[in-house]
């Protein structure tokens, strides 16, 4: 049986055919699932299977090395490779109300960058939760929005939030919190035009002619197959590096020798596109590292 060089497990969006190998013969696309385990074959001189199990098939494999590649079996059951990356990211939690879907991307947003805050000027906007992300988000964007409301279920923020955040937010009279309280409705055409939320204490309802909701509830990482193979942290993100104990010369190692994990799956990571495409760049350089070692 043949062995890849390397292959790195992620996320495509569109990927709807099987493409064995690519005209270049450097690239295989092929479907990736929630489901895949890794098991060490020390037989195999440190390479590792990746079995399909279940899941929906949607994604991509890459490897390098394409010369020494001999062998895919049909559909991808199995997989042999000396190292694997794995960059399958995380989901956003998100809201349970109605038209949920149809607005995001339409009003709906996980992050609070300088081109969110932007689209937002001078206008009433809705942040949710209650955590350090929620209350950065609120803080930044209450230099450009008309004004902030932050929804949170809890009593406060003192128990999830850092006292600096909250010293910020009680201060700033563009930011107003509303504890115990939660999105009920969310209206519009073809972008979001308002937002209801309903008091856990009261039941009143409040809306607010806000175009912009940021949801900051946390993420799931795509790692419910990887519950035994390695280690996670309490949210099931991908341990590396020194949290990992991984005794490697890159902070992307994991506490498998060979395995790396990249972007939004990895612990500790920041949450941000541009972080997660430097870190897939970087951690090139530590395969070549593991597959080409330098004489003792």
């Amino acid at each position: 049986m043949s062995i890849l060089q390397a292959i790195i497990l992620g996320i495509t969006q569109g990927l709807t055919e099987y493409a064995p190998v690519s005209s270049s013969g450097h690239l295989i696309l092929v479907p990736w699932a929630f489901g895949w385990t890794i098991v060490n074959d020390p037989a195999l001189n440190k390479t590792f299977d990746v079995a399909l199990h279940m899941g929906t098939l949607t994604g991509a494999l890459i490897y390098f090395r394409h010369d020494v590649v001999r062998y895919v079996r049909a559909w991808i059951e199995s997989i042999r490779a000396r190292a694997i990356v794995i960059a399958t990211g995380a989901r956003y939690r998100k809201l349970d109300v109605d038209d949920y879907e149809r607005f995001e991307g339409a009003g709906i947003y996980y992050a609070a960058t300088a081109m969110e805050a932007d689209l937002c000027a001078e206008q009433e906007i809705v942040v949710v939760g209650g955590g350090n992300s929620a209350g950065q988000a609120a803080v930044f964007l209450a230099r450009s929005a008309k004004h902030v409301h932050m929804l949170c279920r809890a009593k406060g923020l003192a128990a999830t939030m850092s006292d600096y955040l909250v010293q910020r937010i009680e201060r700033s009279d563009r930011i107003t919190l509303h504890p115990h309280s939660e999105v009920s409705a969310l209206a519009g055409d073809a972008s979001l035009e308002s937002v209801t939320w309903t008091s856990r204490t009261s039941g009143e309802r409040t809306t607010r002619p806000a175009r912009s909701i940021f949801v900051m509830i946390g993420a799931e990482p795509n790692t419910q197959w990887a519950a035994g193979c390695l280690e996670l942290d309490a949210q099931g993100f991908i341990r590396t590096g020194a949290q990992a104990g991984a005794d490697a010369d890159s902070p992307y190692a994991t506490s498998r020798e060979g395995v790396y994990a990249v972007g939004d799956v990895r612990s500790g990571s920041v949450k941000r596109v541009a972080s997660g495409v430097g870190e897939g760049s970087v951690v090139v350089q530590a395969i070549h590292r593991f597959l080409n070692p330098s004489p003792a």
